[in-house]
């Protein structure tokens, strides 16, 4: 692939250096010179050369590459990395149990979906989680390992996780005799709001942040089913309206909402809705297309709905757009598109230090394993998070307490790295890459990535990204201003 690009949006030019984040906008004849420089590498520049043409060849010049893109994206995780990393997990994800009171169409456990082990509504041993969290506690406690003054957010999740309010009350206790002074714990739940109305008294005392699941109106809300088939849109309504009345703070700072998208709702109707009751904005997914029974496969395209071609049909659309902001995905694109090309953005003041000619990135945007979170399930099968299948599972608990091994797990995503690094080393978007390696059909085998861009596709991108940017420059100082991006 090539490093460098030139491209055209909305009659200006440009020219991005893809691997040292480095972007010009050009002055034609510039353009036409570098454009000559780059096709034709050998062209001979002297005293006699336009002012155009030193420029060009100055330019590419300062700007060769150290090492091939290859070299570049040749890391490999060690299991030191992998034991290093779980010592300093953002997060845990307990799935308290396996039950659920709700009977949701979409649900990623349900009849449209096959990529996880048969539900059997079991519940969350409590000495699997005594056990494991005595077993991150070793490496919290360690220096050598754990980063000191830090902060763990310890979720619920499920099933629905308020059946198992005996087991929360538990593990907050346990979690509140393994917080110091340089380790905190913070507390969050996924809930479909159900039972809110008896558990909210508990939930405020602890902060626990909470995450609903609401669609929008009743019609919009119709395939989140009751177990008896009906409807549940009023019972949680009540709830919510209940704790916005009691705890109005609480509610304003902790409480958030998550919204799937697909074909008895829209955008322009979710957004109306929860501005409406509840003065909030909600996150908008659509229903996930990983791991759909072949035979399922129907149902499912009636049901789903693309978040873009949603947004666009509606009518209060500028509104729409500045309510969403962050999750709108034009500004996530343009997010991305800072963190990765712009040259204006700096993880943090590490940064600065870092000799970037040593580094060897990993191929794909996957996340290190425990990077991010640690996620239990109810049968014991530790994974990466609860959005990947069972069959990529990182290890388990059971009766003789927590079973990791680091050298198999490096082994095993090393093995994915491989399979795929041919394809990353190719492909325009490899600085920036979103793709996980779980989402990509026969990873384990030969795998063929759709998130793939080549140079026609990536030069539309930068295109769309500077033409979007240029209509909307406010979004710049905005992002840069009010947006932290997390690893």
């Amino acid at each position: 692939m090539k490093t460098k690009v030139l491209f055209e949006s909305d009659g200006n030019r440009y020219f991005q250096d893809v691997t040292n984040n480095f972007l010009l906008h050009l002055p034609d004849e510039l353009f036409k010179q570098i454009e000559k420089y780059l096709n034709e590498p050998n062209t001979t520049v002297s005293n006699n050369s336009t002012y155009y043409e030193r420029k060009a060849k100055f330019l590419i010049e300062k700007l060769t590459d150290m090492r091939t893109i290859e070299e570049n994206y040749s890391g490999r995780l060690s299991s030191e990395m992998v034991e290093n990393t779980l010592a300093n997990t953002k997060q845990i994800v307990f799935e308290l149990t396996e039950r659920c009171n709700l009977n949701c169409e979409y649900c990623g456990y349900g009849k449209l979906y096959e990529d996880y082990l048969p539900r059997q509504n079991k519940d969350l041993p409590w000495e699997y989680i005594c056990s494991l969290i005595e077993y991150l506690n070793k490496y919290w406690v360690s220096h050598r390992y754990a980063s000191v003054n830090k902060s763990i957010a310890i979720s619920f999740y499920g099933g629905e996780p308020l059946l198992k309010m005996d087991l929360i009350k538990q593990i907050v206790l346990l979690m509140k005799g393994k917080s110091t002074n340089s380790l905190q714990f913070v507390y969050s739940m996924t809930t479909n709001g159900t039972l809110l109305d008896k558990y909210m008294d508990f939930l405020v005392e602890n902060d626990v942040q909470l995450l609903i699941s609401l669609d929008g109106n009743e019609h919009n809300n119709s395939y989140r089913l009751t177990k008896s088939g009906g409807g549940s849109f009023y019972e949680v309504v009540s709830n919510v309206m209940l704790l916005k009345e009691r705890f109005p703070e609480y509610f304003k700072e902790k409480v958030m909402f998550a919204s799937v998208l697909h074909n008895r709702n829209s955008v322009n109707e979710i957004n109306s809705f929860f501005r409406k009751q509840f003065d909030k904005d909600t996150a908008i997914s659509e229903v996930s297309p990983i791991g759909i029974k072949s035979e399922k496969k129907e149902q499912f395209y009636a049901m789903y709905q693309n978040i873009i071609e949603s947004l666009n049909q509606a009518e209060d659309y500028d509104r729409i757009k500045e309510d969403m902001f962050i999750n709108e995905p034009d500004t996530k694109s343009l997010m991305h598109y800072f963190n990765a090309y712009s040259g204006n953005y700096i993880k943090n003041y590490k940064s600065f230090f870092v000799d970037k000619e040593s580094v060897r990135w990993l191929p794909t945007g996957t996340c290190v394993p425990f990077g991010k979170k640690i996620f239990l399930t109810a049968t014991g099968i530790i994974l990466p998070c609860e959005r990947i299948g069972h069959q990529y599972a990182l290890g388990y608990v059971d009766k003789t307490g927590v079973n990791l091994d680091f050298h198999e797990i490096a082994s095993k995503y090393n093995q994915y790295y491989d399979n795929i690094k041919k394809q990353c080393t190719t492909c325009y978007r490899l600085k920036h890459c979103l793709q996980c390696i779980f989402y990509i059909d026969e990873i384990d085998s030969q795998p063929a990535c759709k998130g793939y861009f080549n140079e026609s596709k990536f030069k539309k991108y930068l295109s769309e990204n500077v033409a979007f940017l240029r209509k909307n420059n406010r979004l710049y100082k905005k992002i840069m201003t009010e947006v932290i991006l997390e690893e």
